[in-house]
């Protein structure tokens, strides 16, 4: 959410647009008539895919959207991603469809810039409902700015915060949508219990106010009654159930619970986007889980925190030998964790883990990462960057034996590998193979391999003898891991 409302005319604000449609004919059609408004040149998509490639990296003014698209992301899918960027969570979208059914036409209600214009429609139409969403749009921003001052001026006030917010809905022709907009806002400002009221003022008129449900579950699970946040967030998808973002809140919540209910609403995610990165994520986590408590002993409960019971599933697969799988673990319940703190536990077990795989790099980056968000009082990770310093310092050889392709799959799936894509030179392909540099062609022969073959040896006694070490050292325990 950005900008000010401008005082230009409305063909006079009009710039970049999107036009999707897989129907080439009226694809050109929109362009004309968009172009008619008074936007630039649109870039026209005839596939979500290719129309997602350029949303992900850009910013627009507006959109003119099909449903019906056909391909591997679908509109819903496409719909779902833009809204959950914050760049475009209030850029207007107009939808353009022969037929969307009604569960569909609930998820766009939630999101504010969204209408749906039924084909076929004549130019005045199209010029009407194009006009009536830039001006929804237009509000936004003016009231934006004007809640973001009132937080500014009144910081740390609440009773003047509650006061100005009042004047401001009283004079307000669209009160509702602006008791939402104010109560997200205190949301990001950490003001909770100043949130909580304006939720449930919404809630109080509107029992179902879908977006009032959602976010008022956020600020439950903030305050740890996770029951209370499962009850609205049940409700809000059995009336809107294609919302991907409040899916995987709710199975977030679940994994704690009930891992086996969390891994069908994952799976309802992916039925929407099979590609989204934090619902495959999340059944990763949920299928880790439940293994975990298929194998622990009878004592074992679900009542612990999820940051906790996450390491947990973590630690157990790294006991067993697997450490493919607690690295994917570990990365897989990152994009869940909010807390600082518990973020810097699970990036120091990561770091650990490539430690016992040994990448040291990959260790090194992730120990940091781990000091950054854990704080002053977090020098665990920092003694771990020390010695392996050491080591490589002791061995005068850089780079680290490979980590293992598996290990780098898993984390590539999640999207937290560190440079697990780049390009391997032939030396160091070798290296990853063999676990020692290639052996060098020459008159000497045998000789020569027979030497680096000694002098690896010894390398790798040396290095195994401080990793050894280092790995028993309260290797993965979640209560010395800050």
């Amino acid at each position: 959410m950005k900008g000010k409302r401008s005082t230009e005319s409305f063909s006079e604000q009009l710039k970049e647009c999107i036009i999707l449609d897989d129907d080439e004919i009226f694809l050109q059609t929109v362009a004309l008539y968009v172009e008619k408004l008074g936007f630039q040149k649109p870039a026209t998509f005839t596939r979500c895919d290719e129309a997602w490639t350029t949303l992900k990296n850009s910013s627009f003014d507006f959109m003119f959207m099909d449903w019906k698209v056909p391909g591997q992301v679908s509109g819903l899918a496409l719909f779902n991603r833009i809204r959950r960027r914050t760049n475009h969570s209030i850029a207007p979208i107009l939808v353009i469809s022969g037929f969307v059914d009604s569960t569909d036409f609930k998820l766009l209600q939630e999101f504010p810039c969204t209408q749906v214009l039924e084909k076929p429609f004549t130019f005045k139409i199209f010029e009407t409902k194009t006009k009536e969403l830039w001006d929804e749009y237009q509000w936004y921003l003016e009231n934006i700015v004007d809640v973001t001052r009132i937080l500014r001026e009144f910081e740390g006030q609440p009773e003047k915060l509650m006061e100005k917010f009042k004047k401001l809905l009283l004079n307000s022709p669209r009160p509702t949508p602006l008791q939402v907009l104010i109560g997200q806002y205190l949301m990001d400002t950490g003001e909770l219990s100043l949130a909580t009221e304006i939720f449930e003022q919404v809630l109080n008129q509107d029992p179902n106010h879908l977006v009032a449900l959602t976010e008022s579950a956020k600020i439950l699970l903030r305050e740890f009654k996770n029951d209370a946040a499962l009850r609205r967030l049940y409700r809000a998808n059995q009336i809107s159930p294609q919302n991907i973002e409040r899916l995987c809140l709710t199975g977030r919540i679940e994994l704690s619970s009930d891992p086996k209910l969390a891994e069908e609403t994952f799976k309802k995610a992916l039925e929407i986007d099979q590609k989204d990165t934090t619902a495959r994520s999340g059944l990763i986590l949920a299928r880790n889980t439940q293994e975990f408590f298929q194998m622990a002993h009878s004592g074992t409960s679900l009542t612990r925190n999820f940051a906790s019971l996450m390491n947990a599933v973590g630690v157990a697969k790294a006991r067993h030998g697997e450490e493919t799988d607690a690295i994917r673990q570990y990365h897989s319940a990152l994009p869940f964790i909010e807390n600082d703190v518990d973020r810097a536990r699970v990036m120091f077990n990561i770091g650990l883990a490539y430690l016992k795989a040994r990448d040291l790099d990959r260790a090194v980056t992730w120990f940091k990462r781990s000091v950054k968000f854990g704080g002053a009082g977090f020098s665990k990770a920092g003694e771990y960057i020390d010695r392996i310093k050491m080591i490589k310092l002791k061995l005068r050889d850089p780079t680290p034996p490979p980590l293992a392709s598996g290990l780098v799959a898993g984390a590539v799936q999640t999207g937290y590998a560190i440079g697990a894509e780049e390009a391997q030179t032939k030396e160091d392909a070798g290296w990853r193979e063999q676990g020692k540099p290639l052996e060098k062609e020459s008159a000497e022969g045998e000789a020569v391999a027979s030497e680096a073959d000694l002098d690896a040896e010894a390398q790798q006694a040396e290095l195994d003898s401080l990793l050894e070490e280092i790995s028993e050292e309260n290797f993965f325990e979640p209560k010395e891991a800050g």
